[in-house]
């Protein structure tokens, strides 16, 4: 029965993906005050969970959730803890390189909330942003229903320290999408 599903043409234009991967957060050497110099990056296992609607076989729009997952970065000041998540809105455009390959790029908006802390200079912020992201991704078709999925997400200035520079969020994933 779970396998004939899978074969059947999806009927809607819906899909769930689900991926894991890394993000690379960007640590500002500017925070605003001028004893904590912050200049560095760092990874962390990243996650992501995204709703889209197939609009047309070319256009599309998604909904994602991205848990940058906990990044400590050595600095100049000591060690700065970042947990950063980030929600998007975008538009798709997929094009099909060949019957079960397909390059998908998105652009939009995001909303992300930022807390860091630097334990050793008894410094903490957050931050709440609204950045320009963008992404590509290339989906592989197992059956109608199932793909692999590999995407680049930038997800823009995640974050800013009063009278600082931004932080920069990135993340790299793999997962699976299942379509309705």
């Amino acid at each position: 029965m779970a396998q004939s599903l899978l074969q059947q043409t999806p009927k809607t234009g819906f899909y769930l993906q689900l991926g894991v991967g890394q993000s690379w957060q960007d640590s500002p050497a500017n925070t605003g005050n001028p004893g904590i110099k912050l200049n560095g990056s760092g990874t962390a296992t990243a996650e992501k969970v995204t709703g889209g609607l197939q609009i047309t076989p070319m256009w599309g729009a998604e909904l994602s959730y991205f848990n940058l997952g906990k990044v400590g970065i050595t600095t100049p000041s000591g060690v700065a803890n970042y947990d950063t998540n980030v929600t998007t809105a975008a538009a798709t455009l997929s094009y099909p390189l060949t019957q079960s390959f397909t390059l998908v790029g998105r652009a939009g908006v995001g909303y992300s909330h930022l807390q860091l802390s630097v334990p050793s200079q008894n410094f903490s912020s957050s931050s709440v942003k609204y950045p320009l992201v963008g992404g590509l991704g290339l989906r592989y078709s197992l059956t109608p229903r199932l793909a692999l999925t590999v995407d680049y997400d930038y997800l823009g200035r995640t974050g800013r320290f009063s009278g600082g520079d931004s932080s920069t969020g990135q993340v790299l994933s793999a997962g699976l999408m299942l379509r309705y």
